[in-house]
């Protein structure tokens, strides 16, 4: 295997698990902040095929519209912060790896923040639903 290759690959997967880990984080702080009693879930979803066949996630209950957004948005706002932060050192260290991390921090964000329709786990779809009522 070339070097540069598994190099790339481990940044990639560093990064992915990086990025859901605050991403769940996001959610599990702004929906504490919000008062909503969130829990760390894992399910076993067969039907969904991704990243996975575990969903890891939190559950909370959403009082309100804007207690709901608070706390879906909490997950694009910490990793975005992380994903500044890593940027910065990179940047600061003269260090690749770190800014590429970042980058695939930046891509899993605005990913995942496309409504895609059927694909209910994405955050912009549960902004979509949030914000018609469903």
């Amino acid at each position: 295997l070339n070097k540069e290759y598994v190099s790339r690959l481990f940044e990639i997967i560093l990064a992915s698990g990086s990025y859901i880990f605050f991403h769940e984080f996001g959610h599990f702080l702004f929906a504490t902040l919000m008062g909503l009693g969130p829990s760390f879930v894992t399910t076993s979803q067969p039907g969904i095929t991704g990243m996975s066949l575990l969903s890891v996630g939190v559950s909370y209950v959403g009082t309100s519209v804007a207690n709901s957004v608070f706390a879906i948005l909490g997950a694009t706002i910490v990793p975005l912060v992380v994903a500044v932060g890593i940027f910065s050192w990179g940047l600061k260290k003269g260090d690749e790896t770190l800014m590429t991390i970042a980058e695939i921090y930046l891509i899993l964000i605005v990913l995942n923040l496309i409504p895609f329709g059927g694909l209910e786990l994405s955050d912009g779809y549960r902004l979509w639903e949030v914000f018609m009522g469903f």
